[in-house]
């Protein structure tokens, strides 16, 4: 009988390390093996799906993505992967790409574009989980963006919070300030135009400049120094706020 255990125990024993060693072998995995995410800075602070107001440096409005690096340290995130499938690598950092400390890096998607400036996939409006590798090819984080509105970001609120925000903040905090921020980042002051006055059914009031009887909105600065208008627009239609610049 006590043979037997003797043998039965260094059955198991064996057992037990070939699962420590299966185990052990899971911990560097590729994208789209499972395994326990390991700790790291830089998060994913953002996404846009239905863009219809921040432009690339080619004036197109595309879905985005942005990494933040909260830590007082520059972080070099060369080989940082994105993907919107586990099984696929959607975007991967080119060498040379650093973080600055605080720092903010967004990254637009288009699968027809320069694989090295664009990810390859778009962010589904109907909801979508997003996957951020580090250089290890380690899942960092998974982030399962909601069915969101047109042009509505889902951020990283400042309590640790993911929720679905009214504006965008790309390269900048998510907040109040971080949205003030990027309008002057765009040469937009502080907003002192307001809608004043609105006509609608028009019949007998002012005519356009050929004549017609057209309805009309009333734009007011009601700041003290002269509004320059470029870059604002006017719309009847929140989800589509580029209708006429």
């Amino acid at each position: 009988m006590e043979r037997r255990w003797i043998w039965l125990t260094a059955v198991m024993s064996v057992a037990l390390l070939a699962a420590v060693i299966v185990l052990g072998a899971g911990l560097g995995q590729t994208p789209g093996q499972s395994g326990t995410a390991e700790p790291d800075a830089i998060k994913i602070t953002e996404v846009m799906a239905s863009n219809e107001t921040y432009v690339d440096a080619q004036g197109r409005l595309l879905d985005y993505i942005e990494l933040h690096n909260p830590t007082d340290n520059a972080v070099d995130i060369s080989g940082y992967k994105l993907s919107d499938d586990p099984t696929t690598i959607g975007y991967t950092c080119p060498q040379g790409t650093v973080l600055e400390a605080g720092g903010y890096r967004i990254l637009q998607c288009d699968p027809t574009a320069d694989a090295e400036s664009y990810a390859a996939f778009r962010i589904s409006r109907d909801g979508e989980t997003l996957y951020l590798y580090n250089s290890a090819n380690v899942m960092i984080q998974t982030l399962m963006v909601p069915v969101l509105p047109d042009n509505q970001p889902y951020m990283l609120a400042e309590n640790g919070q993911w929720e679905v925000g009214q504006n965008g903040t790309p390269g900048f905090a998510n907040t109040e300030e971080g949205f003030v921020l990027w309008l002057e980042s765009k040469g937009i002051s502080a907003v002192n135009v307001v809608i004043s006055e609105v006509q609608t059914a028009n019949r007998s009031a002012i005519t356009d400049s050929h004549g017609n009887l057209c309805d009309w909105v009333e734009l007011q600065n009601i700041g003290q120094t002269e509004a320059v208008l470029n870059g604002y627009y006017l719309s009847d239609n929140p989800e589509k706020p580029m209708k006429w610049q």
